[in-house]
């Protein structure tokens, strides 16, 4: 999954109503809100992979933790 196809999406979505007048109000909130969405996914997406990222190095450091005991033994 690209993430950043996502974020490009939501910014296109936003370009789209940027210079509109105020008589397409409800479909301006409309992209509006599908773009925050959007947004909201993609931080969501970015926090849980940073997550699995430091999760993975303690677990590395853990194993590598419990070889170098093993080998002591």
């Amino acid at each position: 999954m690209n993430i950043g196809r996502y974020r490009l999406f939501s910014e296109h979505l936003k370009s789209l109503v940027k210079d509109e007048r105020s008589s397409f109000v409800i479909d301006k909130n409309v992209v509006i809100t599908a773009s925050a969405a959007i947004d909201e996914l993609v931080t969501m997406l970015e926090q849980a992979r940073n997550i699995h990222y430091i999760d993975q190095i303690i677990i590395d450091n853990l194993r590598s933790s419990v070889k170098s005991k093993v080998t002591k033994i």
